[in-house]
């Protein structure tokens, strides 16, 4: 898995820098553009969404993989995120934290998580930009 993942990294960063159609273009464009194409994407999923149709929904949820890679790889180059690495070990670190909470389905629990969570980010987005 983590080697087809890799793959995926590699052809998103590999079509971001060559591909004609993204040469030239604004960086925040970009972000709008792969963002929005996240939106479609998701829409196209819940029309997939249902019993025996894993091919299809299969072929949707890649889709949104993909966008999601070349979103990342957009806001990495335009300085919106240190890294692609970054958002997925901050997705590893958040999950790890909240998963006391997946054990005991409290809600509470879950509720209390997000909150500390929550300063911890306001703390860390003040040292880092006042």
């Amino acid at each position: 898995m983590n080697k087809d993942f890799e793959t995926l990294r590699v052809l998103a960063h590999k079509n971001i820098t060559n591909n004609p159609f993204f040469k030239g273009k604004d960086e925040t464009e970009l972000i709008g553009y792969f963002f929005s194409g996240i939106q479609g994407e998701v829409s196209e999923v819940e029309i997939e969404l249902k019993p025996q149709n894993s091919v299809h929904l299969t072929d949707e949820l890649s889709d949104i993989i993909w966008t999601n890679l070349m979103l990342l790889e957009t806001c990495a180059r335009a300085g919106w995120i240190d890294s692609i690495d970054s958002v997925y070990e901050h997705a590893k670190q958040k999950f790890i934290e909240r998963s006391p909470a997946f054990e005991t389905a409290d809600d509470n629990l879950w509720q209390e998580i997000k909150e500390k969570q929550k300063e911890k980010l306001k703390r860390n987005h003040e040292d880092r930009y006042g």
